[in-house]
């Protein structure tokens, strides 16, 4: 007899699950979607199928809409099966498996369309013995076959919600805890008297209040599981899994590559599994734990390869040792390039050598005697002769101050970057002392704002001297030259400040660049004896050319005592 009541009822829920597919749909590219997609299918198709059972008296009709539902419970039953090996990480159901999972659905459906014929779905061909409980051996086999796919997916989703952590284990409680209402409600309805109409489908009104909570609480099918045996293959380093007695269980791409192996090498000894690395293999078998580096050649290629071995246990949530993994990480590429940087750090050491002689020797000395003979001339003569000849003096004294710089920035090169305690107010001074004889006519000043002590390397003392040097070489004879030093938010700055025309924007630029190009380069090698002794302290520079020329070094300094014995 129809029901206008049930209809109204399983109506309902069969498009309640149908809010759910457009999101599900925006992520189609991502790991559970078919399987949601089939389950929201079976919701609806399930539900809606006994509401048109429930509502007509047709027979033709009736059974129509309960042949679909059988066909609806695969749809349930394959989707959650096909999440649950997803997100357990142990396949990815290809659109070919998938087909192969609904087989039985389509023997059951050939079945159930033709039961008049035999009853072995339905027990006979009257709409009464469908409406009732009176089932045919084909229904009662795939009622037992769907239980038991439900219960590996069951099983699954515990297992996994055991092992993973965070979001990962609120995910996969949400999917078992979305499957125990309609299989209980089913369960009640074929195992027990206590109920006459099917409620599996109020058990998934409950499941499609889960899976919501689960899409949009704990980010299921947004944030999904990557394959750990894929993300292994796609590892470069060959990566082993033994058992306590040193058996390969498991293996990745890489491994299979090096050692030339096929799955029949899963299970073997790992003496025999790595024989082609006779080393790599005595230093597995005889340590758990280790990490060393070994020379081997390997079956891809005749060339010797260079590989960075670790052994470490394995240990269960007990603490105990249940296996070792083996990681060998291939560092052929990175041998081959410290053995290039080597020698070319033994060319760049032999150039150095060479260009050093020749500037502090062979230059040096036969511009000495340019500036003899100059100064010779100059004195000798009048005139054009005594301009030209005062030109080749100051010309030879340029070159010997630039033999001297790259005899400096040899001392740079060489010097080690070893951190002592600075004072800048004494270094400062000192070497203001000295400059004021070359530079009698100059005007110094020195402003010291708190404790000038700093621990930095003492070559910020050539970065200073340079910079003095720089202000004075460029400026007037009565050049004003101002000095400061102040501590300022775990910096210790220090400037130097001149009156001069400034400096250049292309050897300012040259030096922020680091680098010299033939378009770009600067007139000398004093500024580069400020940037590098400047980058061996750690501190970092600035130019402000606005007003003359002020050059800034801050250094790092740390939190320190004022030292008690400056008074100031």
């Amino acid at each position: 007899m129809p029901n206008a009541s049930l209809f109204v009822v399983y109506a309902l829920c069969g498009v309640l699950p149908l809010v759910l597919v457009a999101y599900v749909y925006e992520h189609r590219t991502k790991a559970g979607f078919r399987g949601m997609l089939l389950l929201i299918g079976g919701f609806s198709l399930w539900s809606l199928s006994l509401a048109v059972f429930y509502a007509v008296s047709e027979y033709a009709i009736g059974l129509t809409a309960a042949n679909l539902r059988l066909l609806s419970v695969y749809l349930v039953v394959v989707g959650w099966l096909v999440i649950a090996l997803e997100y357990a990480d142990l396949a990815e159901p290809s659109r070919r498996t998938v087909a192969v999972l609904f087989l039985p659905a389509v023997v059951l459906q050939l079945l159930a369309w033709t039961d008049p014929a035999h009853g072995l779905v339905w027990a006979g061909s009257t709409f009464e013995s469908t409406w009732g409980r009176s089932f045919g051996p084909a229904y009662e086999v795939h009622v037992a076959y769907n239980y038991i796919l439900v219960g590996v997916v069951l099983v699954l989703f515990v297992g996994n919600a055991v092992t993973s952590r965070g979001l990962r284990r609120k995910q996969n409680l949400a999917l078992f805890v979305s499957i125990v209402p309609p299989v209980i409600a089913n369960a009640v309805f074929h195992l027990t008297d206590v109920v006459r109409y099917d409620v599996t489908s109020l058990g998934f009104v409950v499941s499609v209040f889960v899976l919501t909570w689960a899409l949009f609480r704990v980010d299921l099918l947004d944030l999904v599981p990557i394959g750990r045996k894929r993300a292994l293959d796609e590892m470069t380093n060959a990566v082993i899994t033994l058992d306590t007695n040193g058996r390969v269980v498991d293996f990745n791409e890489a491994a299979r590559r090096i050692v030339d192996a096929d799955d029949t090498h899963t299970g073997q000894p790992v003496e025999a599994f790595l024989d082609p690395l006779s080393n790599v293999s005595e230093t597995v078998r005889t340590v758990e734990n280790a990490e060393t580096e070994l020379s081997v050649s390997v079956a891809e290629s005749e060339l010797r390869r260079h590989f960075d071995l670790t052994v470490s246990p394995i240990r269960n949530s007990r603490d105990a040792t249940v296996g070792r993994l083996v990681v060998l990480q291939d560092v052929s590429d990175l041998k081959e390039r410290e053995r290039m940087l080597r020698e070319r750090e033994r060319e760049l050491d032999l150039l150095r050598q060479v260009l050093t002689r020749a500037l502090r020797h062979n230059v040096r000395n036969d511009v000495a005697l340019l500036r003899g003979y100059g100064q010779t001339i100059a004195d000798e003569s009048d005139g054009r002769h005594a301009e030209l000849a005062s030109e080749i003096v100051q010309i030879s004294n340029d070159l010997v101050e630039t033999s001297d710089k790259a005899r400096t920035v040899e001392r740079l090169v060489d010097r080690d970057r070893d951190v002592t305690s600075v004072d800048l107010e004494s270094t400062v001074e000192a070497l203001v002392d000295r400059f004021r004889t070359e530079y009698p006519d100059a005007s110094f000043s020195i402003a010291v704002d708190g404790d000038p002590v700093v621990d930095t390397n003492p070559a910020l003392e050539l970065a200073i001297q340079n910079l003095l040097e720089n202000a004075l070489e460029h400026a007037d004879d009565e050049s004003t030259v101002e000095v400061s030093i102040r501590r300022d938010e775990g910096y210790l700055h220090l400037s130097v400040a001149d009156d001069g025309p400034g400096i250049p924007a292309s050897e300012i630029d040259v030096l922020e660049r680091g680098e010299e190009t033939p378009l770009k380069h600067g007139s000398g090698l004093g500024l580069w004896v400020v940037y590098w002794a400047v980058e061996m302290a750690g501190a970092s520079i600035s130019f402000d050319t606005s007003d003359g020329t002020e050059i800034t070094i801050s250094i790092p300094a740390s939190d320190r005592r004022a030292h008690p014995e400056r008074d100031r």
